[in-house]
């Protein structure tokens, strides 16, 4: 069990420390730490903040880091400008969308133990709704999973249905979204969502 106290009175050298940590506890074995979303230090004071990060961890010797986001723009701009604290810290990675037929198999996990018929084209379509993103992918296949154990069903119907229930769960999530946006933003949005293109019957997009 690993416990922090922060010093209110001191915070750069609570902010050391804290950082520090893992370079402390590592022992023969290496450290890797993993900055999820690192684009959103942006938050927490922007360059100051990456300037303070990077004085900390650039003397680590057992700890790796590895940042990631889902924002490339915003995290090319923190490694490629030389006026940015992380400019040619590491090497650049882009990680590629999984391939759809590894969707495929991990989808089929999931739906043979129902032991309900299904086309195999029901996967390709929990596939392409989700445009392919990961978190969404696996949201909308599990909602099709508890919607087929009530309806004894596995096909588009139950999609729909699955669909239904992601709207309505985020919808408190969509709305505070939209509450953030500007209100020529949300004119453009309107505009964008009553173009005919996206109003095809069956259209539905993550983005």
């Amino acid at each position: 069990m690993v416990s922090l106290e922060i010093d209110r009175h001191n915070q750069q050298q609570s902010f050391s420390e804290i950082v520090g940590l893992s370079e402390q506890l590592a022992g023969k074995k290496r450290w890797v730490v993993i900055f999820d979303e690192f684009q959103e230090i942006e938050n927490f004071g922007g360059e100051v903040f990456e300037k303070e990060l990077r004085s900390v961890i650039q003397y680590h010797q057992k700890v790796s880091y590895v940042v990631m986001g889902s924002k490339k723009h915003m995290l090319l701009g923190m490694v490629t400008r030389k006026n940015r604290a992380f400019y040619n810290f590491g090497k650049l990675f882009y990680l590629n969308k999984i391939a759809a037929e590894k969707w495929e198999l991990y989808i089929r996990k999931g739906f043979d133990p129902l032991k309900l018929p299904y086309e195999q084209e029901l996967i390709r379509k929990v596939i392409e709704t989700a445009e392919n993103i990961p978190y969404y992918v696996q949201y909308l296949a599990f909602e099709m999973i508890e919607c087929a154990l009530f309806s004894k069903l596995l096909d588009e119907s139950t999609l729909q249905m699955a669909l239904n229930r992601v709207n309505n769960n985020q919808e408190d999530y969509f709305l505070s979204l939209w509450e953030s946006l500007s209100i020529t933003q949300q004119k453009t949005l309107g505009a964008l969502a009553m173009a005919p293109e996206n109003r095809q019957a069956g259209k539905t997009s993550y983005e």
